[in-house]
């Protein structure tokens, strides 16, 4: 049995992420939090919760100095993580 139209699987994978775009932005938030725990190591113990809300990041510190730290850090990070994930996913940092 001989195949004509045989494909790499990276392009399949390709054409149905560009086909089903809420799939593609779910995967990207997933790695950008993933990302963002590999850059805040450091600082994980004081912090309860991440999540990604339409280009929001949002990160909750138990910690007003770790909150502190990273409001300084805003415009640094969303450009590290939308690096990391090659992709303008994030627009905002916000740190409660």
């Amino acid at each position: 049995m001989k195949r004509k139209d045989s494909r790499l699987i990276g392009d399949i994978l390709k054409d149905f992420l560009e086909e089903e775009p809420n799939i593609h932005e779910g995967l990207l938030e997933r790695q950008a939090i993933i990302v963002v725990r590999e850059l805040l190591e450091r600082e994980l113990p004081f912090i309860s919760h991440i999540d990604i809300h339409e280009g929001k990041l949002v990160v909750q510190t138990t910690s007003s100095v770790i909150r502190h730290h990273l409001s300084l850090q805003r415009e640094t990070l969303v450009r590290q993580i939308n690096e990391r994930i090659q992709a303008e996913l994030l627009r905002q940092l916000i740190l409660i």
